[in-house]
Protein backbone atom coordinates (compact mmCIF):
# COMPACT_ATOMS: atom_id res chain seq x y z
CA UNK A 1 0.00 0.00 0.00
CA UNK A 2 1.17 3.35 -0.73
CA UNK A 3 -0.43 7.14 -0.26
CA UNK A 4 0.17 9.86 -3.05
CA UNK A 5 -0.22 10.40 -6.53
CA UNK A 6 2.40 8.06 -8.45
CA UNK A 7 4.58 5.14 -7.93
CA UNK A 8 7.60 3.80 -10.05
CA UNK A 9 8.97 0.74 -9.41
CA UNK A 10 13.05 0.01 -9.98
CA UNK A 11 14.78 -3.21 -10.58
CA UNK A 12 17.49 -5.20 -12.09
CA UNK A 13 17.39 -5.25 -15.66
CA UNK A 14 19.66 -8.41 -17.03
CA UNK A 15 19.14 -11.23 -19.49
CA UNK A 16 18.03 -13.51 -16.34
CA UNK A 17 15.00 -11.66 -16.09
CA UNK A 18 11.10 -12.28 -16.85
CA UNK A 19 8.65 -9.79 -17.83
CA UNK A 20 5.64 -8.61 -15.17
CA UNK A 21 2.79 -7.32 -15.23
CA UNK A 22 1.27 -4.53 -12.50
CA UNK A 23 -1.86 -4.14 -10.92
CA UNK A 24 -3.18 -0.68 -8.89
CA UNK A 25 -6.20 -1.23 -6.58
CA UNK A 26 -7.00 -4.48 -8.63
CA UNK A 27 -6.90 -3.36 -12.07
CA UNK A 28 -4.43 -4.60 -14.75
CA UNK A 29 -2.17 -1.27 -15.76
CA UNK A 30 0.95 -2.88 -17.61
CA UNK A 31 1.13 -6.75 -19.14
CA UNK A 32 4.35 -6.64 -20.29
CA UNK A 33 6.94 -4.77 -18.00
CA UNK A 34 10.68 -5.68 -19.48
CA UNK A 35 12.79 -6.81 -17.01
CA UNK A 36 15.08 -8.08 -19.15
CA UNK A 37 18.42 -6.40 -21.14
CA UNK A 38 21.70 -5.30 -20.59
CA UNK A 39 22.60 -5.12 -16.97
CA UNK A 40 21.39 -2.21 -14.95
CA UNK A 41 20.63 -2.41 -11.09
CA UNK A 42 18.26 0.13 -9.80
CA UNK A 43 16.28 0.51 -12.95
CA UNK A 44 13.61 2.68 -13.36
CA UNK A 45 11.57 -0.73 -14.86
CA UNK A 46 7.65 1.14 -14.34
CA UNK A 47 5.94 3.80 -13.41
CA UNK A 48 2.29 5.01 -13.36
CA UNK A 49 0.04 7.61 -14.84
CA UNK A 50 -0.64 10.32 -12.34
CA UNK A 51 -3.59 8.99 -9.82
CA UNK A 52 -5.66 10.46 -7.49
CA UNK A 53 -4.58 11.42 -4.26
CA UNK A 54 -5.41 8.74 -1.69
CA UNK A 55 -4.31 5.08 -0.47
CA UNK A 56 -3.53 2.72 -3.53
CA UNK A 57 -2.57 -0.92 -4.07
CA UNK A 58 0.22 -2.00 -6.39
CA UNK A 59 0.90 -5.66 -6.72
CA UNK A 60 4.11 -6.23 -9.11
CA UNK A 61 3.93 -10.39 -10.68
CA UNK A 62 6.33 -11.62 -12.41
CA UNK A 63 5.02 -13.41 -16.19
CA UNK A 64 8.23 -15.90 -15.64
CA UNK A 65 10.49 -17.39 -12.81
CA UNK A 66 12.66 -14.24 -12.14
CA UNK A 67 11.92 -10.54 -11.62
CA UNK A 68 13.96 -8.88 -9.16
CA UNK A 69 12.21 -5.06 -7.44
CA UNK A 70 15.22 -2.88 -5.85
CA UNK A 71 12.83 -0.44 -4.78
CA UNK A 72 9.56 1.43 -4.76
CA UNK A 73 8.90 5.01 -4.81
CA UNK A 74 5.93 7.16 -4.74
CA UNK A 75 4.61 10.94 -4.24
Amino acid sequence: LFEGTQVRFYGLKSDYMDTAYVLLDGVVVAEDVSCSGDDEFQALLWESEILEEGIHRMVIISNGDTVEVDFIEYK
